[in-house]
């Protein structure tokens, strides 16, 4: 947290009991991940992120990223937005970033794998820019494809 202070970034963490996950990524010919289901989180560490998500002002933004740990509904980043009208962005893998899009957020970032599965097509440079831009339509204001080595593609009107 402290580099955060150094770059003049605020941030008002919810504490939790548990110990945050670890994911293990190997690589050599393929990739094999290992992921950790995550803590279990107690409903008042619950009820003291959403009494922070009060705070939230028109010049903050709130960046979802990751999956929702086992011990929440699969429904509880709709819930944080429907709490409160605010700027966010979203960085989740599959299918499920569309959910999020028609809340409008002002940054997605799959890389080119994850549009290839939310979109159920092969994904190259013919056909990448007209993916992203699908993301725009359906309610993405920015979006980033990640590239890997190849570096990332970014999409704003």
């Amino acid at each position: 947290m402290k580099s955060l202070e150094n770059l003049g970034v605020k941030e008002d963490f919810t504490k939790i009991e548990g110990q945050c996950r670890i994911n293990v990524k190997l690589k050599y010919d393929t990739e094999t991940e290992i992921n950790a289901g995550g803590p279990d989180i107690k409903d008042d560490e619950i009820n003291e992120f959403f009494k922070k998500l009060q705070k939230i002002n028109d010049n903050d933004t709130l960046i979802i990223s990751g999956s929702i740990p086992k011990s929440l509904s699969k429904d509880f980043y709709k819930r944080v937005l429907d709490t409160k009208k605010m700027e966010f962005t979203v960085d989740i893998a599959g299918e499920e970033l569309l959910d999020y899009l028609p809340y409008n957020p002002l940054l997605v970032k799959p890389n080119i794998d994850e549009l290839e599965a939310i979109f159920h097509t092969k994904i190259d440079d013919r056909n990448i820019l007209e993916y992203a831009k699908k993301l725009q339509t359906l309610g993405a204001q920015n979006v980033i494809i990640s590239l890997g080595k190849d570096g990332s593609i970014f999409i704003s009107d």
